[in-house]
Order: structure tokens, then C-alpha cells, then sequence
């Protein structure tokens, strides 16, 4: 035996459709209430149940028709019984074939009830558990009760709970709404509900529903008003087209949040198939502001009529603006975070673009320098040419070019030793002042003060501090390995030629002015 389907909650108003799954008056197992008979009416079989209430299918005996009875059970929460007597006297005061009809209002063995009218047939969201609708069906039903929705609005009533579970589709097609325990009446002087009560259902709120009066969105500050069954209506017909409604997460909390701060998926989008003309009619309902939607049922049921006519709907997209607007506020997090990645990717280019200047700048720079040096060299080469004389056939280099030459080596050696210094290279440092010393030792020239510095630190507290002989030997002897003449070369020393080997034909070495002093 299939038992009866659960209430969304007591005042659910699917339950007032029956489901042919659930068992007859007959079954011996059916759920009855504390008797078969409640007052004028006779308990024929239970068509639903939930935690707080239980729907009956009943015959008035004094009419002999047959009736839905949803009568509360439990515990009777003054909250909860407001709500049951608002939904029987708001229905009640409702005259409209889209309306589902209230007969009667009770108490039985101190628990609520009143009748309805049976619709047979099954909800709107029995229908959407089998997937999508057709756009033309999907757009008559959306125009059918958005009258209905427009009648009650004349009659200052607002229903608040507009959703697929509260709109009933009898045997012909047609949809009956109901469930009117949460509407607003627009002359009361109060809310039904407690301040800061979720009323409604989120998936088809409306921003100014959903967020309260206690939220700082802008969109939510907005007074709740006819409008706000519009943009039900409009996420229903949302769900009617593509199967879900437009905002979906897991839990109630979230489902607001992007009410609040998202623009839904255009239907179009998730199904090509939808007509354009009616993706504006779902969107233009489901806008944010209350001022951009259709301002009464009317207006919403003229434009889908328009649709279904062929004719040219009044509903037009967006405008640029407003969709720039749209985009800011639904992007604004998204925005904000693009920004900041664009101005560090900026940044990074400009020290890149700097960096690169930078080092073309020094480039430039030691080129130069290069081409000073070389200059310098050409001179001192071209001096010691100049001074030669032949003697006895022998060429000599004379003292002075000599000397010149020598200290030129000398003031090289020394510049790299100074770097080499600084740029924490020690160990090549001192064997680079080895070596300059010895250079200097050999043609009578005194040694720099960046060359003696890194002999005097490598020498410590000995008592040949002062003696460059004995420096030189300490040096020699912490040094891990001298260098080759090669390596000499490139950090700007060459040895001295010998004024009386024919090899060197008298000239000095050439200097290499261009050493890098960080090569090792």
C-alpha cells in the first residue's frame, strides 16, 4: 500500500490536490482522524500528511458534495494558528475561477479545520518533477494566474507564497491557486508575521521579500507589494521553462543570498530552444527593482496574450545602462578582485619596463667605461712606442713608459681587487692582491690600499702587519691555490715584459681592459 505523500509543511497546498497513488477511504490502513465523521462531514480518504496537519479528502453529508478538509493536529502554535485562519478567511473573501475556493471554516475536538474546494488533478511542481514545459503551455498557464493574482491584488490581498507547489492544474488545464496563509492584506495594520521571519518560499522571493528590513541591500529595502507576485510569478514561469527555478543552492541561507546579489541565468541560455520574446517577459519579472517588473497581473497576463497572439510584446530588454548596472552589482566582488590582479599586472610591467631600462642604461654605461679604457691603453701603448730607442740594435723600452705601463696594471688590479672585495668573493680577492703585490714588488711600485687591506685582514695580528714580504708570504700560505696567468689576465693584470727577451719585441703585454671582476 502506498502511503499517503508528506506536507511540505501543514498549509502546503499541493496537499489539495489528491495524488491516485494514495489509498481509499476503503483501506482498512488509511490514517483516519479521532473519528470518521467531523462535524457535516464524512472522512473519505487522507490525501496527505505532515508534521503539523493532515489533509482529507470528505463528503459533506448536508450537500453531498466532496470536499478537501485540512484540519491541524498537535500542538497549536498561536503563529501557526493565525496563519491557518488567515489562509480560510483570505481564500474566503476570494470569488475568482483561478482561486481555489474556501466553504468552510471549524473546530473539532479542539483542532482546526476548513474545507475547500477538491481540485483533481496534481501541482504545478508534481508536473515539473517530469522535467520542462513547452514555451506556449508554460506561457498560458503563467498568463491564467497572473489574472487570478491581479484579482486578489484589486481585492488588497497579496499572496507572498506564490510557487509551483500552491498552484493547483485541475483535469482541463487549468491552474487554481492557493494557499493564501502568508498573504499581506493592504489595508492591515500589521504583518502577520513576526519581524524577522523568512515568509515565503526562497526560490521564488523576491529580493524586497527576501531580505527584510534589516538587510543593507539596497534592493532589499523596498517595500513588498503587488509586485513582489510578479516576480513569483516570473520564477515560476522561469522554472516552467527550464525545468528549475531561477536561483538554486544547498540550503535556504544561500538561495537568498543570490536572490539578493546574482541576476538569474538567461532561460535561453540553459535552453535555445525558449522563445526570446518570452525570456524577456520571465526577465523583465524577475528584476530586481520592483520598478523595472510588470506593475500589476494585468499588464504581465496582456504581454503574455501578446506572445501567444504573435503579436509584439510591450516588454523590451534591458538597456545598455541598466545592464552595466546590473553587471556592476552582481560582478561588484568579482570586479573588485579583476582590478587588483590588473593594477599588480600593471605594476609588474612597469618594473619589468624599468628593470630592462635600467640595464640598458648600464650597458651603455660600461660600454663607455670599455671604451675609455681601451682608449687608455691605446695611449699608454702609443707613449711607450714613441720613447723607444734603438741601442746597439736592441729595442728598450724606456724607464719612464715603463713605469707608466706598470702602474696603469697596477691601478687595474687594485679597481678589481676592490670589487672582488666588496662583492664578498674574498678567497679570489686575496689571490688577486697576491699576485698585484708581487707586481708591485717587481717594478718598484707601492701597493694600494684596497690591495693591502684584504693582505693586512688575511694577516690578522701578526708582527709582519707592516713588512709586504711577509704579508705577501701569509697570503700565500692561506691561499687555497694561486692564480694562473691566465686568470690574472682577465681580472686586468699581465705580467711585465722583459725589456731584454726579443719575444715581446720591447712592448709591454697588452692590458685587458674589459675583465669582469666577478668572473672567478
Amino acid at each position: 500500500m502506498t502511503q499517503p505523500r508528506p506536507l511540505d509543511d501543514v498549509l502546503d497546498a499541493d496537499t489539495v490536490a489528491p495524488d491516485s497513488s494514495v489509498s481509499s477511504a476503503t483501506n482498512e490502513t488509511t490514517s483516519l482522524p479521532i473519528a470518521r465523521r467531523i462535524d457535516d462531514y464524512e472522512i473519505v480518504d487522507e490525501l496527505a500528511r505532515g508534521g503539523m496537519g493532515v489533509v482529507y479528502r470528505a463528503k459533506q453529508i448536508s450537500l453531498g458534495r466532496v470536499v478537501a478538509l485540512k484540519m491541524m493536529l498537535g500542538e497549536q502554535h498561536p503563529d501557526t494558528v493565525r496563519r491557518f485562519l488567515t489562509e480560510a478567511e483570505s481564500a474566503a473573501s476570494l470569488d475568482h475561477p483561478g482561486i481555489v475556493p474556501v466553504f468552510d471554516v471549524g473546530q473539532h475536538d479542539g483542532h482546526l479545520y476548513f474545507t475547500m474546494a477538491l481540485i483533481e488533478g496534481e501541482s504545478l511542481a508534481e508536473r515539473l518533477r517530469r522535467g520542462p514545459m513547452e514555451p506556449d503551455p508554460a506561457a498560458r498557464l503563467a498568463r491564467d494566474v497572473a489574472v487570478a493574482i491581479g484579482y486578489a491584488h484589486r481585492q488588497r490581498l497579496i499572496h507572498r507564497d506564490v510557487k509551483p507547489a500552491n498552484i493547483l492544474i485541475d483535469r482541463h488545464g487549468q491552474p487554481r491557486i492557493t494557499d493564501f496563509g502568508v498573504c499581506k492584506s493592504l489595508t492591515a495594520q500589521s504583518e502577520l508575521t513576526a519581524v524577522g521571519q523568512l515568509i515565503g518560499t526562497p526560490h521564488y522571493m523576491p529580493p524586497e521579500q527576501a531580505g527584510g528590513s534589516s538587510s543593507s541591500s539596497e534592493v532589499a529595502n523596498q517595500p513588498v507589494g503587488p509586485t513582489a507576485d510578479i516576480y513569483s510569478i516570473g520564477a515560476v514561469l522561469y522554472a516552467m521553462l527550464t525545468g528549475s527555478p531561477p536561483f538554486q543552492a544547498a540550503n535556504p541561507i544561500d538561495v537568498v543570498a543570490q536572490v539578493l546579489t546574482r541576476e538569474p541565468v538567461p532561460p535561453r541560455t540553459l535552453i535555445p530552444g525558449i522563445p526570446r520574446e518570452l525570456e524577456i517577459i520571465t526577465l523583465k519579472c524577475l528584476s530586481k527593482r520592483k520598478g523595472d517588473r510588470y506593475q500589476s497581473g494585468e499588464a504581465l497576463a496582456d504581454d503574455l496574450q501578446r506572445f501567444l497572439s504573435g503579436q509584439p510584446i510591450t516588454a523590451r530588454p534591458p538597456s545598455l545602462g541598466r545592464r552595466i548596472q546590473h553587471a556592476i552589482h552582481q560582478h561588484l566582488l568579482v570586479a573588485t578582485v579583476s582590478g587588483t590582479a590588473a593594477l599588480v599586472l600593471v605594476f609588474l610591467t612597469l618594473v619589468l619596463l624599468m628593470s630592462w631600462i635600467k640595464a640598458s642604461w648600464q650597458l651603455n654605461e660600461l660600454r663607455d667605461q670599455l671604451a675609455q679604457e681601451r682608449s687608455t691603453a691605446g695611449s699608454y701603448l702609443a707613449a711607450a712606442k714613441s720613447s723607444r730607442e734603438d741601442r746597439d740594435g736592441t729595442n728598450l723600452i724606456s724607464s719612464d713608459a715603463h713605469d707608466i705601463l706598470a702602474a696603469y696594471e697596477l691601478n687595474r688590479l687594485s679597481d678589481s681587487v676592490k670589487r672582488l672585495r666588496e662583492a664578498g668573493r674574498h678567497e679570489t680577492a686575496l689571490q688577486l692582491a697576491i699576485a698585484a703585490a708581487t707586481h708591485a714588488q717587481a717594478n718598484d711600485l707601492p701597493p694600494t690600499p684596497p690591495i693591502m687591506d684584504v693582505l693586512t685582514e688575511n694577516a690578522g695580528d701578526s708582527e709582519t702587519n707592516f713588512d709586504l714580504d711577509g704579508l705577501i708570504a701569509q697570503a700565500k700560505t692561506a691561499s687555497r691555490q694561486p692564480l694562473s696567468e691566465f686568470e690574472i689576465a682577465l681580472y686586468g693584470l699581465a705580467p711585465s715584459p722583459d725589456p731584454t727577451d726579443p719575444s715581446t719585441d720591447g712592448a709591454p703585454a697588452v692590458v685587458h681592459a674589459n675583465a669582469n671582476p666577478q668572473t672567478p
